[in-house]
């Protein structure tokens, strides 16, 4: 190739070498040219088998040595939805090494995102709640209290999911590991600490049964979640300088029809109708002026499971929907339904208008919609 100099850009695919040795990864394709030498990558965000991006850093007479931009095809299933411009900030901070905070409601997916990122990522993916750390050591481990067959007890130093992750990352460095720290704000300030160093530039953790810190190699990555609103109580703020060691995105809850058609997918027993239904009443609690407390997606879900239910899938009367959505919507709201201006008293004024009012000139029961042959259409 006469452009194949320094500075040159091309896509291949990347398997390991099986020579062993450093470089890890070989390719032998530019652009589906083959160049009659190898390609060599020793950079761990390379996924072996995917289609990536690369730079030539230099042009030997035996062998060409690139540098990783990205990958080429970056996708998610469809039944997650993230916002196409989210995606791609994702896909290049997730790419260049650097550690994500997501932002946004309860409910909006963000564990279920992260899931899914490490999958198309190939990925380890690894999961540890710091509502659990009170001490800086407690993202390491701690000690529990363990019982045998014979009821004979003993305290036992039990390593978390964080650090066996990091532990096997350094075991195993052709494995890549995505750690997500769910409710990183439950946790102190002071122990927090514990964590910030593995996040930094530093890139170590201390491990109390070696009385020293363990290096984290740049096959781990992080992704940490936090979630945002007056409702929460318990919650600590970060402060700016530990704020300032991730790259925040911001998430918040689907486009209407994009959440009716992650229900769709979910719920394919449960009539069209009903569930753009049920997402059009939620969509209305949440921008309503009066209601404080986030509508978790959850809700909407929990409301489809109702309805997948057989008793349910022919026959739904609009007392029954009511019913359903008092339980899924109102009892996740502050106040009750019998107190007049509560969240859940709001809220339950917009089910009954949207589910009664809107219905009145319409049949009792909601039926499946028919064609002319009166098979059910979805």
């Amino acid at each position: 190739m006469e452009n194949l100099q320094p500075g040159y850009v091309f896509e291949t695919v990347f398997w390991v070498n099986k020579e062993g040795g450093s470089p890890r990864l070989i390719a032998r394709n530019a652009n589906g040219m083959d160049l009659g030498r190898p390609i060599l990558c020793s950079d761990r965000r390379v996924l072996p088998g995917k289609r990536v991006k690369v730079k030539v850093d230099q042009v030997g007479p035996g062998e060409i040595h690139v540098s990783f931009l990205g990958l080429v095809n970056f996708e998610v299933q469809d039944s997650v939805y993230i916002d196409p411009v989210l995606l791609r900030q994702f896909e290049i901070l997730l790419c260049s090494g650097r550690s994500i905070l997501l932002e946004g409601p309860q409910g909006t997916g963000k564990t279920t995102v992260s899931r899914e990122l490490a999958r198309s990522l190939g990925m380890e993916y690894v999961f540890f709640n710091c509502s659990v750390c009170f001490e800086p050591a407690d993202f390491a481990g701690s000690l529990q209290l363990l019982v045998d067959d014979a009821g004979r007890t003993r305290t036992e130093w039990i390593p978390t999911e964080v650090l066996r992750a990091i532990e096997a990352a350094n075991d195993q460095p052709l494995s890549r590991y995505l750690v997500f720290l769910d409710e990183l704000n439950r946790c102190r300030s002071y122990a927090l600490n514990g964590i910030m160093s593995a996040i930094d530039s530093t890139r170590r953790i201390f491990d109390p049964r070696r009385n020293l810190y363990l290096p984290i190699p740049d096959n781990v990555q992080w992704i940490a979640a936090v979630n945002s609103g007056k409702q929460f109580t318990g919650t600590y703020k970060l402060d700016l300088a530990q704020l300032d060691r991730f790259a925040v995105l911001k998430m918040d809850y689907p486009p209407e029809e994009q959440e009716v058609r992650l229900l769709r997918h979910r719920y394919d027993m449960v009539k069209p109708k009903l569930i753009r239904r049920i997402v059009r009443i939620a969509t209305l609690i949440r921008h309503h002026e009066g209601i404080q407390t986030d509508l978790s997606m959850r809700a909407t879900d929990e409301a489809c499971l109702f309805l997948s239910y057989p008793t349910f899938q022919r026959h739904v009367t609009r007392a029954d929907l009511v019913s359903l959505l008092k339980t899924s919507f109102c009892n996740r709201l502050s106040g009750s339904i019998q107190e007049v201006e509560s969240e859940a008293w709001i809220a339950l004024q917009i089910i009954e208008k949207h589910v009664l009012l809107n219905d009145a000139a319409h049949e009792s029961v909601i039926e499946a919609e028919e064609t002319g042959d009166g098979t059910e259409r979805r």
